[in-house]
């Protein structure tokens, strides 16, 4: 039961980041019915294996999220910011549980009814245009009574309340029913293991190295024609092995990139600002540890851009830009190296700022500063407890996370730059020497 327990929990996280996603993309377009789906779909399964766990709490948050979720699916209620925001909160929630349900064994003491009645509260058709003007600040009440003329249709239907067991009755539900009917072959086909198995295999693999290496010496000063073709074969065995785990430790860039849009749009709304996030290469390959290594460096880039780069949506429309920002992921191999930028349409580094700030905190002299090209003045965001911002808030003003980003990239031999352009943007770009990227600690420490 432990065990399959760990697996609810393994598979249930995996079902919240496509939450995540989904909802992401139906909050920029509402007409996606396929997208509804999948966060109907993703959130049933929690439920109902929460059910058969007998894990009252998460069974019953899931639940209600998932009435609402058939209320949107259906076309009865419209997929609203609000409604995204509380879904969003129900999947936080959900996480905050499974992770007490994985360390103690519990679903955690966090308060779910407040989260529950809000639930309750936006699932209601009457209130569609209440909470929509709540959110959107525009009255416009004819419109966003569509939703109720529609109310009757879905009357009409044989199973109007959308619930596990209603669920046959429905006509739509037989999208749900093939992705399940996949489901199976997916699980036979891949299988989970644990990253310390693979660090012992490649330890093994490193092994066998020296061990082929020797024999190669051997074979040279033996004038055997056997031996060398057995020493030859070795070789080519040992290198195709070597490359084969190797290539079970990669994991493509999107790995972490997939929580990135979420940081994002929490961060914006933070801002009072609108930003929307582009992708390029996300099948770009990593090793594990390095994709770990390089997940706080992207959130700290990614976080700055947000919040110090582009601008308010007032200040955007005054210098001729749209009024939402875009943030551009890009990862791809370049020269025998990965890299990897993260570029904002913002107003770029403000360099007298930079400069006061350098100042003011004595990191450099007034001679030193003139002396300074504006890149190498920008630069300077990188130095330890740096920051511009006029007051600590609890995403900026503590003059650490542009630290961290230089130091944990370079911890792993990889180099950070930055390049501004006034009124244009930023871009940070992470390179991480390809070597580094594919070839594990213990291969590098054999090879020393």
């Amino acid at each position: 039961m432990d065990e399959l327990l760990r697996e609810f929990v393994i598979e249930s996280n995996e079902n919240l980041e496509t939450i995540d996603r989904d909802l992401m993309t139906l909050e920029r377009d509402p007409n996606a019915p396929d997208v509804v789906a999948s966060v109907f779909r993703a959130m049933h399964t929690i439920k109902g294996t929460a059910g058969f766990f007998d894990l009252p709490r998460i069974e019953r948050l899931a639940h209600t999220a998932e009435t609402l979720l058939g209320k949107v699916r259906d076309g009865v209620l419209d997929p609203t910011e609000a409604r995204i925001s509380a879904l969003l909160k129900v999947a936080d929630t959900l996480r905050s549980q499974l992770a007490s349900l994985d360390e103690t064994g519990t679903e955690g003491d966090a308060d779910i009814d407040e989260l529950i009645e809000r639930l309750v509260a936006l699932g209601d058709a009457d209130a569609d245009a209440a909470s929509a003007a709540e959110t959107d600040a525009t009255p416009a009440p004819k419109p966003k009574a569509a939703p109720r003329r529609r109310k009757p249709k879905a009357e009409t239907a044989p199973a109007p309340v959308v619930t596990a067991k209603a669920d046959p009755a429905q006509p739509a539900p037989a999208a749900d029913v093939a992705p399940a009917g996949d489901r199976p072959q997916a699980a036979e086909s891949s299988i989970r293991v644990d990253i310390g198995v693979l660090d012992e295999l490649m330890t093994l693999v490193g092994e066998l190295v020296l061990a082929r290496n020797e024999l190669l010496q051997a074979a040279s000063q033996i004038d055997d024609r056997s031996l060398a073709a057995c020493a030859s074969r070795v070789n080519l065995i040992t290198g195709d092995l070597r490359e084969r785990v190797l290539k079970t430790r990669m994991r493509p860039v999107k790995a972490v990139w997939s929580a990135l849009p979420r940081l994002v749009r929490d961060t914006a709304l933070a801002c009072g600002k609108h930003v929307q996030v582009r992708m390029e290469g996300e099948d770009t390959e990593l090793d594990k540890t390095v994709l770990e290594a390089i997940k706080d460096p992207l959130t700290h880039c990614v976080r700055n851009s947000v919040d110090h780069g582009i601008e308010s949506p007032e200040a955007r429309v005054a210098a001729g830009k749209p009024a939402e920002g875009t943030l551009t992921l890009r990862a791809s191999h370049e020269n025998g190296s990965v890299v990897i930028e993260i570029t904002d349409d913002g107003g770029g580094i403000n360099i007298e700022r930079v400069k006061a700030k350098a100042l003011e905190n004595g990191i450099h002299t007034p001679a030193q500063i003139e002396q300074m090209s504006d890149r190498a003045i920008a630069d300077l965001i990188f130095a330890p407890g740096f920051s511009t911002a006029g007051e600590v808030t609890n995403l900026s003003g503590r003059g650490v996370g542009m630290d961290v980003v230089r130091t944990n990239v370079e911890k792993i031999g990889g180099t950070v730059d930055l390049n501004s352009v006034a009124g244009q943007g930023c871009t940070f770009t992470i390179t991480i020497p390809l070597t580094l990227a594919i070839i594990p600690r213990v291969d590098r420490r054999l090879r020393a």
